[in-house]
């Protein structure tokens, strides 16, 4: 698999919403700027394929808005890799139907609220949340429980059919996109979760990273964990870091993987020892073959099947993530993974 094609219809539409941080702490500051509310007028260009996605929409919605970084990447004149939109709809099941009649590919995970749907189109997935605008734009802000990393691009919004845009922490002011980070994380997982979205938008948005954002991950990668915070960073590095691996590859992989915060989390949190889950990579490697998601996955599970099974706790990576109350987000590269000859899953 080459990189950027790392997104399977699943693992697409899970990194198709702003990187969520199910309510992890990120320190309140009384220099956290306003947000600017303006209308600033801005012409971008959607491609064919996309153009007839949003006309379905758009007949049947007061308005439709791109969200997010998916703004910086077009006017930096990116092809998107998704497509985050914002509907304002009475009439969501007829967006349902005519999407499906256009000839969309649904996609249904356990969590999506009624409120949402995803889908791929022509090869692109697509994340729609139906919410008004202005019960959207109170929460579009700082400080208000919005679950996304503070990121400026984050906060952006763009109306496809008026042609303007709000851009609350000035994301756009710059002549070359960069991710800027608004607020400090208060925890080792809050870091880690920023240092992982920051990453992902580098790869597929093509924002460059900030000096103080490139700080700031290599400062978050060097921390430590408590008990109770290993196994949060975990379930991180299995559900996300595979994707790290096909977006950016294999030395940005063994960045995280190496890292003391991975390493303590593994070793805390779970019970294994990452470096050796590297050293199984780069022996499949050695043998000519492309590593992937899947080979990543198998390694990871191979440490949980190398241990005794402790009490309340199964055998594998799926059993792990279970009964820590998590989601295995990429069951797809876990299956693969079983699939695989022994020769390449050897660590």
């Amino acid at each position: 698999m080459k990189r950027r094609q790392f997104i399977t219809l699943v693992g697409a539409s899970a990194l198709a919403a702003p990187f969520l941080v199910k309510q992890l702490a990120f320190k309140s500051s009384k220099s956290v700027p306003t947000a600017n509310r303006a209308r600033k007028p801005l012409n971008l260009a959607a491609t064919a394929d996309e153009q007839k996605a949003l006309a379905v929409l758009q007949a049947n919605s007061i308005g439709v808005y791109l969200l997010g970084g998916c703004v910086s990447a077009k006017l930096m004149k990116k092809d998107l890799p998704y497509v985050n939109l914002l509907v304002d709809s009475d009439n969501f099941a007829q967006i349902k139907k005519e999407l499906f009649e256009l000839g969309v590919e649904p996609v249904s995970t356990p969590e999506l609220p009624s409120s949402v749907i995803r889908f791929a189109y022509k090869g692109k997935p697509y994340s729609v949340v139906n919410l008004p605008l202005t019960e959207y734009l109170k929460q579009n802000k700082l400080n208000s429980g919005f679950v996304v990393v503070p990121f400026a691009h984050n906060f952006l919004v763009y109306s496809v059919t008026d042609r303007w845009v709000i851009d609350p922490y000035d994301a756009l002011s710059p002549k070359e996109q960069r991710i800027q980070l608004l607020q400090e994380p208060a925890s080792p997982v809050a870091g880690f979760t920023c240092a992982l979205a920051a990453t992902f938008d580098a790869a597929l948005l093509g924002l460059k990273e900030s000096s103080a954002c490139a700080r700031l991950t290599e400062r978050s990668l060097k921390q430590t964990v408590t008990a109770a915070e290993a196994p949060l960073v975990m379930e991180q590095v299995i559900n996300y870091v595979p994707d790290v691996l096909e977006s950016c590859g294999y030395a940005a992989t063994q960045k995280f993987l190496l890292s003391p915060l991975c390493i303590a989390a593994g070793r805390d949190g779970a019970g294994i020892d990452l470096r050796r889950v590297n050293t199984a990579l780069v022996s499949i490697k050695r043998q000519g073959i492309e590593i992937d998601g899947a080979h990543l996955m198998g390694a990871i599970n191979k440490e949980f099947l190398r241990k005794e099974k402790p009490e309340g706790l199964g055998f594998g990576v799926s059993d792990y993530m279970a009964t820590q109350g998590f989601m295995l987000r990429r069951t797809d590269l876990l299956m693969a993974a079983m699939k695989m000859p022994d020769a390449r899953m050897a660590a």
